[in-house]
């Protein structure tokens, strides 16, 4: 979120003005509009990038754990829990930086529209995270208890 978060004071810090009197934020710059949207679009397609050579490499790690599971050894060495545990975490890890990606998208996707969207889209985020975190649907303590 922190990420959300610093797009949004730019987008207010760094806004575009149209008016003579150059009101705006406190960093006011004349940008060009196709300019700034092409620096969204592609700050968009470069976090989509990220998300898809994470995935891949989480489902590249997922299939060598499945074949270190079902080896006896590679070559001489046998195949030991630990190996299997770093592989696995190698995998897990992959998969937690593209799910966070892809969650960050949607504010950026709203940042396409304006800053008080990418605000609103933030917001939106932290709520939506807040209940899958720790809300009805996110806890699994009351499921074990007796």
């Amino acid at each position: 979120t922190s990420v959300v978060v610093v797009f949004a004071v730019a987008s207010y810090a760094i806004s575009i003005s149209e008016d003579p009197t150059g009101h705006g934020g406190p960093l006011t710059v004349r940008l060009d509009r196709r300019f700034l949207l092409f620096l969204k679009l592609v700050s968009l397609l470069s976090l989509h990038s990220f998300n898809f050579v994470a995935f891949t490499q989480a489902v590249r790690y997922l299939n060598h754990v499945n074949f270190l599971i079902n080896a006896p050894s590679i070559g001489e060495q046998p195949i030991t829990e630990e190996i299997v545990y770093k592989m696995l975490y190698r995998a897990t890890t992959a998969w937690g930086y593209g799910l966070k990606g892809t969650l960050v998208t949607f504010p950026l996707l709203m940042w396409v529209f304006g800053g008080v969207w990418l605000v609103l889209g933030m917001l939106g985020l932290i709520a939506v995270k807040r209940v899958l975190d720790f809300g009805e649907f996110g806890a699994v303590d009351h499921v074990h208890t007796p």
